[in-house]
């Protein structure tokens, strides 16, 4: 998802530019200013009160009004740059708008959340893992990170790290003493777990 991200905001920015450009030679810069300042300061004043409302009364509030001020300015400027391409495309830009608003990461992240690919099939992947031996869990663990690092869509890796979950979750169950044991000598995300879990009698 973070690539993702990169990439939209990377379009983003290749749309917003033009739009900005033919905002700024199609309409008076006095009109611009103002419409700069008056959705900044609305958006500003949204997210500082919506930050208050949620219970961001504790923590940096420097923090909170320089991410706001920086909300405001960047919704700002998104409303000038789609003012301009509504001159230079009409109502196409409309539907350009929509179409960036709706492959939006939050609205992507969500759309995954919905269709359950996190938790879809949770039970079923716990149970897959009691199947394995200690030895198979801690080779699925280490060959799912490479895995997880080729893995060409959100969904995939999604699935993957779910079953990573699931291979801790038995691991801890089978021997807790041991994972803690790995996992406070530095492990990594490729590491093997092998010999702090098997030994004697341990499968």
């Amino acid at each position: 998802m973070r690539r993702y991200r990169v990439v939209w905001c990377g379009l983003g920015v290749v749309l917003a530019v033009p739009g900005l450009v033919a905002a700024v030679l199609l309409s008076r810069p006095s009109t611009l200013l103002i419409a700069f300042f008056v959705i900044a300061a609305a958006t500003t004043g949204l997210s500082v009160g919506f930050g208050t409302t949620f219970g961001s009364a504790t923590g940096d509030g420097g923090g909170r009004l320089r991410q706001a001020l920086l909300a405001g300015a960047l919704v700002a400027g998104a409303g000038l740059a789609m003012s301009g391409l509504v001159q230079l495309l009409g109502s196409a830009a409309l539907l350009l708008f929509f179409l960036v608003l709706a492959t939006s990461p939050p609205v992507i992240s969500r759309l995954f959340r919905k269709r359950g690919f996190r938790s879809k099939d949770r039970s079923h992947g716990a149970a897959q893992a009691r199947e394995l031996t200690t030895l198979e869990l801690c080779r699925q663990w280490q060959d799912s990170y490479q895995a997880l690092r080729e893995a060409p869509t959100v969904a995939l890796r999604l699935q993957i790290i779910e079953a990573r979950e699931h291979c801790l979750d038995e691991l801890e169950r089978r021997n807790p003493d041991g994972l803690q044991a790995w996992l406070a000598s530095s492990a990594s995300a490729a590491g093997d777990p092998s010999r702090f879990l098997t030994g004697p009698g341990t499968t």
